[in-house]
């Protein structure tokens, strides 16, 4: 696509299983180089799907796929090569250590693997000279070598798919410095989907919402911002007439009580405190209690979900 850094882009759909189930249908996304991002979608949305497909595991029935600025059979296997994957279970030999897994791993993909293996395995916290079997492995350890085969080679694309699965809060936190690293550093485009939403609200700088297949929605975390609905708690020197003032001031924001009196205001888009506190001192009115709390991803997918609002 002409004038954008495009890492990713494409349309497809998914191979047919049995009974004709189409996994992704007319799916249409596209990735900007540098940016990380938030693939979310409730189970069986087509997240895992559309990831075989970018690795090459799975064949589209129909569309296009672009990787890396490369469309063609010759120029996606090329792409691939500067692509870290980490789709579903790592796929390990259980047999080897940690650091054989890794130097196969470089000998399949003709790199040299004396600066590649110690560094890696060391990136994701695990130790190049544990002699004892993968087999031996914790979830969370597995995961961490999964991670360390994804990459190898300082992939320009990581596509990860759970990728903090199994992992404590503690791995959790480390993983997401590393790649918030690799792409403040290098420049290393994510596509990451997990299940927590919380934590990918505190890496991802982009949004795609994938539902029964299509995405129904994609944003930056920006426009995020001023999507999501905030919710004040106020409390004025006359309750009455800021509940009346209140709605004009701000069309379509919800407002009710609490039990305990206070005004709630829910607005979409969200205004700052200073611009509602500024909003009911211009009738008169003086503030008392003003508290804000915003709408989280979790929420935000949800009510798209159908949850509601």
């Amino acid at each position: 696509m002409p004038g954008l850094a495009t890492s990713c882009s494409g349309r497809q759909e998914s191979p047919r299983g049995t009974g004709g189930f189409t996994a992704l249908d007319g799916l249409d996304m596209e990735l900007r180089r540098g940016r990380i991002y938030g693939f979310i979608g409730e189970n069986g949305a087509g997240k895992t799907t559309t990831m075989r497909i970018i690795a090459g595991l799975s064949r589209p029935t129909g569309g296009t796929i672009s990787l890396l600025g490369a469309s063609d059979e010759r120029g996606l296997r090329s792409a691939r090569a500067k692509t870290g994957f980490l789709i579903e279970a790592p796929a390990v030999y259980e047999g080897m250590t940690a650091s054989q897994n890794l130097e196969i791993q470089c000998l399949l993909r003709g790199i040299d693997a004396d600066p590649w293996v110690e560094e890696t395995l060391s990136l994701v916290g695990l130790r190049p000279n544990d002699r004892r079997s993968v087999k031996h492995y914790s979830l969370g350890m597995k995961q961490r070598l999964g991670l360390a085969i994804a990459l190898l080679g300082d992939p320009e694309f990581l596509v990860l798919d759970e990728p903090i699965n199994g992992l404590d809060p503690a791995g959790v936190r480390e993983i997401r410095g590393l790649l918030e690293t690799m792409n403040r550093e290098r420049g290393t485009t994510i596509l990451i989907s997990s299940h927590i939403l919380a934590e990918l609200s505190h890496m991802a700088t982009d949004y795609i919402f994938l539902h029964r297949g299509c995405v129904i929605d994609q944003f930056s975390g920006e426009e995020f911002s001023r999507k999501r609905r905030r919710t004040f708690r106020i409390i004025t020197s006359d309750q009455a007439a800021a509940a009346l003032f209140l709605p004009k001031r701000f069309p379509g924001a919800e407002i009710g009580h609490d039990a305990e009196g206070a005004i709630v205001l829910t607005v979409r888009p969200a205004p700052d405190a200073a611009e509602v506190e500024r909003a009911i001192e211009s009738c008169g009115l003086e503030v008392d209690t003003l508290m804000c709390s915003d709408e989280s991803l979790e929420d935000y997918f949800l009510a798209a979900m159908g949850g509601g609002r």
